[in-house]
């Protein structure tokens, strides 16, 4: 009986003179990972977790911009790799990044959802507008498609759909302590009135307040006097010492009435706590607790008009999980009615909205980020891809009178029009079964906007590549592949928005008043687009679809 072979490990390190951008790395999905520290003469700077390549190539290269490293000696120290291991070895340093023609061309890519260059992405942070620009800093890990090492992702848009990707924004880092830590969510502003006083030229300066995820967790200021293009961290931190459990994801808005910074965290269990401040800097928590049930994580804070009318403001609080309560709230307390309610039915996560939208344009527009198939974080959504994950459609919020109270609708932002390209129109027209009014339509990127009478059809079916959107008529349901909602027809019909691209789907009822986010996988052979009834007939009020152009090139 032969005994099996024992793959010798060795502790392995290589020094680097840093004088270009990108260290770019072979990667191993499968493989194993290899806690490395980065030190600078001796002390340790950042720990990260890595699956290098030990045959020099791997699956695909990931790169990590070191910049901030550029005339130092920067030392990576890896606790073990097999002997013989090239995955060290093979790191090369450029400006640019290995197979960077491939980028945004891949074969899964979406189109027009916006996906990162290389690596995986989950919650979006920080989200603010200035400057004619709406920043997207988002958890993201740069060396891998799969969770781990979060560092700030940053990208800018002019229109929310057209994106630049630059440099990460904020990285792992040391406690005082001498503990490494990880950058998990936050949230960002712009400090207008230099509450802060951090803001050193003619502009105001962007403050981002984010988790420290570290031993214990704790939350952390930097501030940027340069659009957002650098960032400083404040050196009084942490603004907010830990409190309880693993308390984190801290998300920051101005109360006009009491002139102070409010903060909503999650603490622990299903407990968001509030807190206030007048400079961004010390912050006082308020009493009590805020507890909808069953929901952790990413909150979000803000206040809203209901109906639109600026002498009817409400405050809005969403869970990471996307369920909300309404009230109000003096500065002191958040006193809200119910238990949790919710627009999103499918596998969207951490609803978060932008600061600093103008008074001009007075928008609360949302970003959610998209849970795999199975409405979780940790599958490899695009098998084989060097990328993971995506973002949801960007989304304009509003509060509206119902007879059931105040409800969100969620609806797809105007911007989306500037990427539409062939267009295909019915009105008036009868649908029977066994047709499909939308033969003519190909592509893999639609937005279908429908007002269907329900007539005698016992079920409207959209198929999108072999993947069904169903409205039951008796059920008076929506069925999308990652859950139902409830969908009443409004004088014997429905509104229906649909929003495809090569690996989602989302679907908005009646004008927003449900909403319910999909990923798909297409089936080989199926047409793109399909709409068929069952049972009866059915009328197409109106319907207006486009195919859409591709975001990336």
């Amino acid at each position: 009986m032969s005994l099996p072979v024992v793959e010798l490990e060795v502790p392995t390190q290589r020094e680097f003179a840093i004088s270009r951008k990108h260290l770019n790395i072979p990667i191993d999905e499968s493989g194993k990972l290899r806690r490395t520290d980065l030190l600078v003469d001796g002390k340790l700077i950042r720990r990260l977790n890595i699956k290098f390549a030990d045959d020099g190539s791997g699956d695909h290269w990931m790169f990590y911009d070191v910049s901030e490293f550029k005339g130092m000696s920067l030392t990576f120290e890896v606790e073990c790799l097999p002997e013989g291991s090239l995955g060290l070895s093979s790191i090369t340093q450029n400006d640019t990044f290995k197979d960077a023609a491939q980028i945004y061309h891949e074969s899964l890519r979406p189109s027009f959802h916006f996906t990162t260059r290389r690596g995986w992405i989950n919650d979006p942070n920080g989200l603010v507008f200035f400057n004619g620009e709406y920043h997207l800093f988002y958890q993201h890990n740069p060396l891998s498609a799969g969770w781990e090492n979060m560092h700030w992702g940053h990208a800018v848009s002019s229109d929310l759909f057209h994106w630049e990707e630059l440099p990460i924004a904020l990285s792992p880092g040391i406690c005082p302590s001498g503990d490494p830590y990880t950058v998990y969510s936050g949230s960002a502003v712009v400090d207008w009135r230099n509450t802060s006083g951090f803001q050193t030229g003619s502009e105001p300066a962007i403050v981002a307040i984010y988790t420290a995820a570290g031993s214990p967790y704790e939350q952390n200021a930097v501030y940027s006097n340069d659009r957002g293009r650098t960032w400083t961290q404040y050196a009084g931190n942490p603004v907010i010492p830990h409190i309880v459990g693993e308390n984190r994801d801290p998300k920051v808005t101005w109360d006009r009435a009491s002139k102070l910074w409010v903060l909503v965290l999650y603490l622990d269990k299903n407990d968001f706590g509030l807190f206030t401040s007048p400079d961004l800097k010390h912050w006082t928590r308020l009493d009590g607790v805020i507890n909808i049930g069953n929901d952790i994580e990413c909150p979000d804070f803000f206040q809203i008009n209901l109906d639109n009318c600026p002498n009817k403001p409400m405050w809005v609080f969403i869970s990471g999980c996307g369920r909300y309560v309404t009230g109000s709230f003096d500065g002191r307390k958040f006193s809200y009615f119910g238990t949790g309610l919710t627009v999103e039915y499918g596998h969207s996560f951490s609803d978060q909205t932008f600061s600093d939208i103008p008074g001009s344009d007075g928008r609360r527009i949302q970003i959610s980020m998209f849970l795999d198939r199975f409405g979780e974080w940790f599958h490899c959504e695009f098998p084989n891809m060097p990328f993971n994950h995506q973002m949801c459609i960007r989304c304009a919020l509003s509060l509206r009178s119902t007879p059931d109270g105040p409800r969100l609708y969620k609806y797809p932002v105007k911007e989306i029009e500037t990427l539409y390209d062939r267009s295909l129109s019915l009105k008036n027209l009868a649908v029977n079964p066994g047709e499909n009014p939308l033969s003519g339509l190909a592509g893999d990127a639609l937005d279908i906007d429908a007002e269907i009478e329900v007539g005698s059809a016992s079920e409207i079916d959209f198929s999108f590549r072999g993947v069904m959107v169903k409205y039951v008529v008796a059920q008076s349901m929506l069925q999308c592949p990652a859950g139902c909602a409830p969908l009443a027809a409004v004088k014997g019909k429905v509104k229906l928005r649909l929003i495809v691209d090569r690996a989602s789907v989302e679907v908005y009822g009646n004008d927003g008043q449900v909403a319910i986010a999909s990923t798909l996988i297409p089936v080989p052979g199926e047409p793109d687009a399909v709409l068929s009834v069952t049972g009866g007939t059915a009328h197409i009020v109106a319907l207006n679809a486009h195919t859409l152009k591709s975001i990336w090139h």
